[in-house]
């Protein structure tokens, strides 16, 4: 049984940024290691990094719980983007999707009282939109705060090494490019992909294979529907987390659902960056959904 005592709570997948950022709220908050916790959220993905992630809790000193969510995100978050054809610009919110969820399981994991502010704490930057996400969602909870520890701190990679370093971690080494993957697809972001000279990217994607030179195999199945989600595939019925895998599998195989658009932050922050995202899941389903919507619904 976890325990609920906690000060803070920390989105954790066991990487660099993640790792410091709660090493720094620590310090900033005047805490204990035993007055946080460590959260890591499996919400599916082709990388399961829980190994890694509960091996640097221990080393750390500071408390870990995993929670599968992939069932529960699918069904009370991903549904809704089905039902919706969500997508921003072309993108099918991948993350903020996946954030709100997250803040929903850390809020469980906390009791709120006493008037005593409890801390969300997180890797976001002051170029990224997520932090805008998070301080909204936190907010529907009493005392309830979103921290981002990297916001007003310009730390150099040597220096986050040399952090780590001294509390028993050896960091491996650096992508240039970082990625968030869930069910729904996965986000790149990094320095190079701002580089427009680069078209092709082909050394980019992780998740989607590349359709050059083009393959002489194809992959049919039906997907089959009820009050406008998914809900079997070839006729066998499953979840919709499942569903998603499988759509994901099969679009990915053959270069489906890679999706590059320039994305703008709130207009406080003003930046502009190219967008790159892999979600084969969600062109599959989009496509087949507003398919069905042609069919059935009188324009």
């Amino acid at each position: 049984m976890i325990k609920q005592h906690y000060r803070a709570i920390a989105f954790y997948s066991g990487g660099v940024d993640s790792t410091i950022a709660p090493l720094l709220a620590l310090e900033d908050l005047d805490l204990r290691r035993e007055d946080m916790l460590l959260l890591y959220v499996d919400l599916g993905g082709a990388v399961d990094r829980v190994n890694r992630a509960e091996q640097r809790a221990k080393i750390l000193g500071i408390d870990f719980i995993a929670i599968d969510g992939r069932a529960d995100f699918a069904r009370d978050y991903l549904s809704q983007a089905i039902l919706l054809n969500g997508s921003y610009w072309g993108y099918p919110l991948i993350t903020p999707l996946s954030r709100a969820f997250m803040v929903e399981a850390a809020a469980s994991l906390l009791t709120f009282g006493n008037g005593e502010t409890r801390y969300l704490v997180n890797r976001c930057t002051r170029y990224q939109n997520t932090r805008y996400r998070l301080e909204k969602h936190c907010a529907k909870y009493p005392h309830f705060a979103a921290l981002a520890p990297f916001m007003h701190r310009s730390i150099s990679r040597p220096e986050k090494i040399e952090l780590l370093r001294r509390n028993g971690i050896e960091p491996g080494r650096g992508a240039e490019i970082a990625e968030d993957e869930n069910l729904w697809g996965c986000a790149l972001e990094g320095a190079p992909l701002n580089d427009l000279s680069d078209i092709e990217m082909k050394k980019v994607f992780r998740v989607t294979q590349d359709i050059w030179p083009p393959s002489h195999t194809s992959d049919r199945f039906t997907l089959h529907f009820a009050d406008g989600l998914p809900i079997a595939i070839d006729g066998k019925f499953m979840p919709l987390n499942d569903i998603i895998e499988q759509c994901g599998q099969f679009g990915a195989k053959h270069g489906v659902g890679r999706i590059v658009i320039f994305e703008d932050t709130v207009p406080e922050l003003g930046y502009k960056q190219r967008g790159v995202f892999e979600s084969p899941a969600s062109t599959i389903l989009y496509a087949a959904h507003r398919f069905i919507e042609d069919a059935v619904h009188t324009h």
